[in-house]
Formats: structure tokens, sequence, C-alpha cells
């Protein structure tokens, strides 16, 4: 993943999330990943025509920047599931 072009904060971030696998930056970078790599939402996008699909992602857009609790134009949403990470001692 590229840190071209990021803030510094943007950078860390990636850092952190390129250890821990993941990395989601914003809205658009969310709706880009789940597009081009979650099979559900990379069907649906192949079913739409051109102006559902912006339609669709005009719309997801928006309810993800209502709840997105970052103020510096990252993406941190409340989640459903706890996120865990083990690593192992020694």
């Amino acid at each position: 993943m590229s840190r071209i072009g990021c803030s510094a904060q943007q950078r860390s971030q990636l850092v952190l999330a390129e250890r821990c696998g993941h990395a989601i930056l914003s809205a658009e970078h969310f709706i880009d990943v789940f597009r081009r790599f979650y099979g559900p939402t990379h069907k649906l996008y192949g079913a739409l025509s051109e102006e559902k699909a912006a339609t669709f992602t005009a719309e997801l857009t928006e309810l993800i920047r209502k709840f997105n609790r970052a103020a510096d134009g990252t993406l941190v949403v409340p989640s459903t599931y706890p996120e865990l990470v083990i690593t192992r001692a020694g």
C-alpha cells in the first residue's frame, strides 16, 4: 500500500494497519476496497448500471460519513464485532 500523498498521521496509521493486515483511510477508500475485493459488494456493483452504481456510491458515502468519528479526514466507524490482536510471548 502506498504512503505517498498521505498526511503524517495517515502514514503512521498505515504502518500500524499494515502490521495488523488492513488499512481503511476514508469513506472513498472503504468503498473502493469493498467494491474490488469483497464478494457481495463486488457482485452488487457488477449488476448495477453506471448511473445506479453512482447513486449507490453517493448514498453509501453519505452513510459512512454520518457514522465517521474521525475529524481528521480519516475513517473511524463503530464496529459490531470486537477486533483482537494477539501476539505470542517470547
